[in-house]
């Protein structure tokens, strides 16, 4: 089995939120199962974190961090505007609404 090198973006991994929480535990597992796993977003990261983390300071700084760090797949928990060539394969989960109702104000 050949392993994945994958990267989770964010906004803000460090907030106290649900997205949060499932991004931390799909990355734990995925690293119990042997993949590289880094986080990406654009909020500093606090010294006292040992995770690993890629911090950006906007989507064309992510996109740099996206192909510098050679990432197999990038899984996107929030939305954000990124180039479609040389990007590795991406999957968007959609933790919200936003796919059926961009405006936010149908549940």
């Amino acid at each position: 089995m050949s392993l994945l090198k994958i990267g989770h973006f964010v906004r803000d991994p460090w907030d106290a939120g649900g997205i949060q929480t499932y991004v931390q535990r799909v990355a734990q597992a995925q690293r119990a199962r042997g993949h590289d796993v880094t986080t990406l977003g654009f909020a500093p990261q606090p010294e006292a974190c040992s995770r690993p983390y890629i911090p950006a300071k906007n989507a064309t700084d992510l996109f740099r961090s996206v192909t510098d760090h050679s990432l197999d797949i990038l899984h996107l928990h929030e939305g954000t505007t990124l180039p479609s060539e040389n990007l590795p394969p991406v999957i968007r989960t959609m933790h919200e609404n936003s796919g059926s109702c961009p405006s936010g104000s149908r549940y």
